[in-house]
């Protein structure tokens, strides 16, 4: 069993080798975050306010979606089987929902578990 220091070297190893394409998937997430900025720039609050709800969304969906595809991304390359984009972009299609309801229901039982807390307090 490696110890924790080859781990991470190993891990470290990876990353650099792939670097270009982890940081092109990634970068996608800093897109509505830049439309964020700019929406800043408008003078009328109301629709700066509303556009900013937008992006926030599609930044929180962008977000999801891109973590999912590095995490397949990232195991199709510790399997050393072949790198097919269009695949990956079907099998995120496939647990994307399931990770919003699994991210739901952490929330949820959160949530729950603070109010717990406070309750009897």
């Amino acid at each position: 069993m490696p110890s924790v220091i080859d781990l991470l070297v190993q891990s470290l190893r990876l990353y650099q080798k792939h670097m270009p394409l982890l940081v092109g998937y990634l970068a996608w997430i800093l897109l509505p975050y830049a439309g964020i900025l700019f929406a800043s720039l408008v003078p009328n609050n109301a629709t700066a306010g509303t556009l900013m709800v937008l992006l926030l969304i599609v930044g929180a969906v962008l977000w999801a979606w891109v973590t999912i595809l590095v995490i397949l991304m990232i195991d199709k390359i510790v399997g050393r089987k072949p790198l097919d984009t269009a695949m990956l972009q079907k099998q995120v299609r496939a647990l994307f929902m399931p990770a919003v309801f699994v991210s739901l229901l952490q929330t949820i039982v959160i949530i729950g578990g603070l109010i717990l807390l406070v309750i009897p307090g």
